[in-house]
């Protein structure tokens, strides 16, 4: 018999909040965004089936990538817990300006004043992946923006799944005039020039853009190809035998839906949003990075990138660390895929 690991990963959520608890507890009270993230977050590590991982990705690099994908989800649930400096403070700018990684400064008492060389009375302040030109912590943005990437990049394609699901099994199984009607709804839909789209929404909304805005564009923009995947899927399944029983018991449309139809689908879904999150993860970060995705002053790994495109030479860890971190995101994904298929 193997030895229960699951027990690793749900003592690894605790630690943040039981070691940093009394910012957690006001997280909390102050019941915003970041205390659902931190909720929600902390509540779907501790009851997320691991042992179901081995099954859901066989090979060994599919698990890597899901073991990947899942420390960088952490990192971005326990941001304000983990991280080693608010992402917005900037520490004397003309001080703390483009200092490398694993570089430290030395500041007051009171905070206020920040200083290179050590003095009595002053306590050293760490930066891991250096400072941007405004003195503030990569790092510590690195995991702010990796909540909003995410969030952006999981929230879309669930958007784009629930969208892409329900108009393909309408279509597919009701056939006739109802399959022809939406199919052509989608290939007029598909037809469109999806960037220039992007662009130009993105563009028009921009001053008053937010992070549900972007959702919503990038989800409603991408579930054609998932309707038109699951309708040539339901078109297969309808004319098997177990459907044609279920209609002859007297089963309604939407139990033959969701009982039988849906289980086969989930597999193909499931490698459709591994790979679907990380081009919706690259296409916010390339709007953000041309200014009309996230807005300062919230972080997003894209428009990290763009605050580092003007000092790539003397301060070149501001825009490499995010795009690590993207390459690190989009690759474990992949492997997710990868992995998955072999199931299917």
């Amino acid at each position: 018999m193997r030895a229960d690991w699951t027990w690793i990963p749900r003592l690894a959520v605790l630690l943040p909040p039981l070691l940093r608890s009394g910012k957690a507890a006001g997280i909390l009270s102050l019941c915003g965004g970041e205390a659902l993230i931190l909720a929600a977050g902390c509540a779907a590590f501790l009851l997320f089936p691991y042992r179901r991982i081995p099954g859901w990705f066989p090979t060994k690099g599919g698990r890597f990538g899901a073991a990947v994908f899942g420390l960088l989800l952490f990192g971005a649930v326990f941001a304000p817990l983990i991280s080693p400096h608010d992402p917005d403070e900037q520490f004397q700018p003309s001080v703390c300006r483009y200092l490398p990684p694993f570089s430290k400064a030395y500041a007051s008492a009171d905070g206020r004043a920040v200083t290179l060389t050590p003095s009595p009375g002053n306590h050293a302040v760490r930066f891991p992946l250096g400072t941007d030109a405004f003195g503030r912590c990569i790092a510590s943005r690195i995991l702010a923006g990796g909540r909003i990437s995410l969030s952006i990049g999981l929230l879309s394609v669930l958007l784009t799944l629930v969208l892409g699901l329900t108009v393909g099994c309408v279509s597919g199984y009701l056939g006739g005039w109802w399959d022809a009607a939406i199919m052509r709804l989608v290939d007029t839909l598909l037809a469109f020039p999806r960037l220039f789209l992007l662009l130009l929404l993105a563009g028009i909304l921009e001053k008053s853009l937010s992070i549900f805005g972007i959702v919503l564009i990038l989800g409603g923009l991408s579930w054609m190809e998932v309707a038109r995947l699951v309708r040539g899927q339901v078109l297969s399944l309808k004319e098997r035998d177990f459907i044609t029983a279920a209609k002859a018991i007297g089963a309604s449309t939407f139990r033959i839906l969701t009982r039988h139809v849906f289980p086969h689908l989930r597999g193909l879904l499931l490698i459709d949003a591994t790979l679907r999150i990380g081009g919706i993860i690259l296409t916010e970060a390339a709007l953000s990075f041309l200014g009309f995705g996230v807005q300062p002053p919230h972080a997003s790994w894209g428009n990290i990138i763009a605050d580092g495109r003007e000092a790539l030479l003397d301060g070149w860890w501001v825009s490499a660390f995010p795009g690590l971190a993207i390459l690190a995101t989009v690759f474990s994904l992949y492997l997710m895929g990868e992995g998955a298929m072999k199931e299917v």
